[in-house]
């Protein structure tokens, strides 16, 4: 399995993950698996209700699971893009593979 992630900050700021191998732990979330390797993404309660953690998804959607229902009704609620997901509720596939380009909003 090959990711690379590159996450661009409100600021401007980039920040490249390229891994050559990615273990991803049993229900890790993209916040938890990205807080390992940097601090870029913001966050406030960790449990997908403030949106703290939206990101907008530029390419790699397909490497994420479906969204929750919690996580749709938290961005429902807030002026989101079709590619929008919260960070602590977005979930890696079992067989990601491919590039996963985000931007944070905060």
């Amino acid at each position: 399995m090959k990711v690379k992630i590159e996450i661009q900050s409100p600021s401007g700021k980039n920040e490249n993950i390229d891994l050559n191998e990615v273990i991803f732990k049993s229900q890790e979330s993209l916040l938890e698996w990205t807080e390992e390797k940097s601090n870029i993404i913001a966050f406030g309660c960790r449990v997908g209700s403030c949106g703290n953690c939206m990101v907008e998804v530029e390419a790699g959607m397909d490497l994420l699971e479906p969204m929750t229902p919690q996580e749709d009704d938290t961005l429902s609620r807030m002026a989101k893009s079709p590619a929008s997901r919260l960070a602590c509720r977005a979930r890696f596939k079992s067989d990601a593979s491919g590039l996963l380009k985000i931007k944070t909003i905060f």
